[in-house]
């Protein structure tokens, strides 16, 4: 590894900062570079004391929050054409890898379809575990009510989000320990001013506040999930409130003009 006199930022996300530093190889070469670092950062207080409780002095970690474009999502809803459809559709959006939670998703949906005609799962996104989904949906016999789109571009998405009532990311701790960073699709979801329900479970917390601009239930808990999604099935003017504070919320906390300032404030703090 060769040394620079050059100030370093190194950002960290989910992935790097949870299941990778259990690498001693990898943990190693964050410590050697550490000695050049002016700051690393991360998205969540969550994340930034896992790289402290690696031995990273505090006075060098420092959180900035991602932002999501709200002024693309509005002008990708203006311009799309919303998809209008009878009942009430549950929406996931993000990879099918484990810590993402949707073959449980799926299985509490199940529960739900046999007392609720009228509700759908809309599952958008592909990965690791896209074939246990696709099973899953195809044996519950409820498949009928179960589109798996697998990925799509980003106007297509937004326009899902947005025509979906409720989004749903049910994120959890890998067994070989990953976790989330602070996830855009949350972020992207609450700017659609649709309502979210996600887990207590790395950052997410810091974007949803229970039961005021969403709702949280504990990780890998199917029953309180299904719990969640019937409470908010059953109660359209509680979906309302919901999605109209967690747009202000984005708008003020995690817009991309807010973590721009943030980047700009800290590069231009280094004393070169």
């Amino acid at each position: 590894m060769e040394s620079t006199e050059l100030p370093i930022i190194c950002a960290f996300h989910g992935f790097d900062a949870s299941r990778k530093l259990q690498d001693l190889r990898y943990k190693t070469a964050v410590h050697l570079l550490e000695k050049s670092f002016y700051k690393c950062t991360a998205p969540s207080t969550y994340l930034c004391n896992k790289l402290a409780e690696t031995g990273l002095p505090e006075s060098k970690i420092l959180k900035v929050p991602y932002g999501t474009d709200v002024t693309k999502i509005d002008l990708i809803k203006t311009s799309c054409k919303q998809i209008i459809a009878d009942g009430l559709t549950i929406i996931h959006a993000g990879r099918l890898v484990a810590k993402k939670g949707v073959p449980d998703l799926v299985r509490v949906f199940v529960e739900i379809a046999k007392s609720h005609l009228n509700v759908r799962l809309k599952i958008v996104g592909s990965g690791g575990e896209e074939n246990l989904v696709k099973e899953l949906a195809n044996t519950s016999g409820f498949g009928d009510r179960i589109e798996i789109t697998g990925s799509l571009n980003h106007e297509k998405l937004i326009e899902e989000v947005s025509s979906a009532e409720i989004f749903v990311l049910n994120s959890r701790t890998t067994s070989d320990g990953e976790t989330e960073g602070l996830p855009n699709s949350i972020m992207e979801a609450m700017a659609c001013n649709t309502v979210v329900i996600s887990t207590r479970h790395s950052g997410i917390p810091e974007l949803i506040t229970d039961n005021e601009s969403g709702l949280l239930v504990e990780a890998d808990q199917n029953d309180q999930l299904k719990k969640a999604l019937l409470t908010l099935i059953n109660d359209h003017n509680l979906r309302k409130r919901l999605a109209k504070n967690a747009r202000k919320k984005v708008v003020k906390y995690f817009c991309l003009d807010q973590m721009s300032k943030s980047i700009n404030d800290l590069v231009t703090s280094v004393d070169t």
